[in-house]
């Protein structure tokens, strides 16, 4: 599978990004995370031609100075602008490319008296350009005068009538309370955007349209392919394990066990659903991971199987135990995924929820500790993302951990 590099200071724009090529045979990865370098620098002027411009030549400098081979590669930059009927003419888009900023100084009461004041006309074009870098050997190959080719996808809609209660989306952060998708109203649907389910969300989705040339247009040049390889994993002498079961049960300690004697893969669930959560959201963001993991899985249950089984294709045939399923549908998603449910052995631990709090807060000594009720809060939304399903399946292998770590090994 191809990769895309992605100039963008917006984590929400990347998160976005990541989300369109999940139709098509490409992996979109931030220049950012790749390469530990700054994104490009994105002047504020209001020509748009000379905003593409300028941001794709600092991009270009910024590459050149990874040294990572970026110029060598297609990448890419977005710019979504808006035009606010009422306030543009024919010589200039207002807020135009500037909406950003625009959107600082407005509130929905000023908004809406300026569009009263003129006719109370609320219609408006959200527009998104995608420009891409064309590497040297294919501009020459494709007779290509630019090193870039621009991809546009329109929006047609209004400004609401009135201000909607709006809180950012917990899985697709670009449906959001701070944007212009706060206002903004699709032709064909009657609330905003960010209020709209993500499938009717994704007919009106400006940026989609342009992702979708862009990608289309590397489909046609067979840039990228679809990948039409079966995955099969083999049994070898040592089972593929999934491990389950409720905070402090003895999960990781038994995944350790095994990494320390047998040779094992660790592959802790968290830390997939974790990555997710930073790819759509900020480090300091007040979304707690919990409330967003259990949202996650509601919305999109392979949201960090998915992730595991590019990894667990990555390592091969390695001996492996993934631990930390909340839910029913991840395990089956990646047996599904690999085609053959005997691949993996399904274990659930339990213990009693005395033991179990006390070795949170044995295990957690040095921060606050958890109260009987709070700990029980924390299997309460377990079991709300599905756990307890996994525990009741009679068809898995059960081990109690009530005793000494011997007994339990």
């Amino acid at each position: 599978m191809r990769s895309l590099i992605f100039f963008t200071t917006s984590k929400v724009k990347l998160a976005h990004a990541r989300y369109l090529a999940e139709k098509w045979p490409v992996k979109v990865e931030g220049f950012r995370q790749k390469t530990y370098h700054a994104s490009y620098s994105e002047p504020r002027i209001k020509t748009r031609d000379e905003l593409l411009r300028l941001s794709y030549e600092s991009a270009v400098k910024q590459a050149e100075k990874a040294s990572a081979g970026i110029t060598k590669q297609f990448f890419f930059l977005e710019d979504t602008s808006l035009v606010v009927d009422a306030l543009s003419t024919s010589h200039q888009e207002v807020p135009g490319v500037d909406v950003k900023y625009w959107m600082q100084d407005q509130t929905f009461k000023s908004l809406d008296k300026t569009l009263k004041d003129n006719f109370n006309n609320r219609k408006v074009t959200v527009r998104s350009d995608i420009l891409l870098h064309i590497p040297t050997q294919f501009k020459s190959r494709w007779g290509l005068e630019e090193p870039f080719i621009i991809f546009t996808g329109y929006q047609d809609g209004a400004i609401t009538e009135k201000e909607h209660p709006i809180e950012t989306s917990f899985m697709y952060p670009w449906l959001d309370n701070k944007t212009f998708n706060k206002w903004f109203v699709p032709s064909g649907a009657s609330i905003p955007i960010s209020l709209l389910d993500i499938n009717e969300a994704n007919e009106y989705d400006f940026r989609r349209k342009a992702f979708s040339k862009m990608a289309q247009f590397l489909m046609d040049k067979e840039v990228l392919k679809k990948d039409y390889r079966q995955i099969s994993l083999a049994l070898d002498t040592l089972p593929k394990l999934i491990v389950c079961g409720f905070t402090c049960a003895g999960k990781t300690t038994l995944s350790q066990f095994l990494v320390r004697n047998f040779g094992y893969r660790h592959i802790e669930a968290s830390d997939f659903m974790y990555l997710n959560y930073y790819l759509r959201h900020d480090v300091s963001s007040d979304i707690k991971i919990g409330d967003f993991a259990e949202k996650a899985l509601i919305e999109k249950p392979e949201i960090a199987a998915e992730k595991i089984a590019e990894y667990m294709e990555e390592i091969n045939n390695l001996p492996t135990i993934i631990s930390g399923f909340r839910s029913k549908s991840e395990i089956e998603w990646l047996r599904s995924y690999f085609e053959n449910s005997e691949v993996f052995k399904i274990i659930f631990i339990t213990a009693k929820d005395a033991i179990r709090h006390e070795r949170f807060n044995r295990r957690n000594r040095d921060s606050k500790k958890l109260t009987m009720e709070g700990f029980k809060l924390q299997d309460e939304q377990q079991e709300r993302m599905g756990i307890n399903i996994i525990a009741k399946d009679t068809s898995i292998t059960k081990i109690k951990n009530e005793e000494s770590l011997d007994d339990f090994y």
